[in-house]
């Protein structure tokens, strides 16, 4: 996995602008989500969120789930921050 750090550094390599946003949207925005699981806050993990729906890489079935609380909830994953291209790309 990558930290955040990274994940945004390789955006850069590209030419790209990010923005780190802790207020953001779950059911409309787009961006790498980042998650913490629920009562902790040591693991981190990171999923796609397209237009309210997450893309969940990391499993073996490829996930995409269309609402958004039943992902966290299912997970026991909290919300923690939004990474955002900002510009055209």
């Amino acid at each position: 996995g990558m930290t955040y750090a990274e994940i945004n550094k390789a955006i850069r390599y590209l030419g790209l602008k990010t923005k780190n946003r802790k207020i953001f949207d779950i059911t409309e925005d787009t961006g790498i989500l980042g998650l913490i699981p629920v009562g902790k806050k040591r693991e981190e993990h990171v999923v796609y969120l397209w237009e309210g729906r997450i893309l969940e890489p990391a499993c073996t079935s490829r996930e995409l789930w269309l609402n958004p609380d039943h992902f966290l909830k299912h997970h026991n994953w909290t919300a923690h921050r939004l990474i955002t291209i900002e510009g055209e790309v």
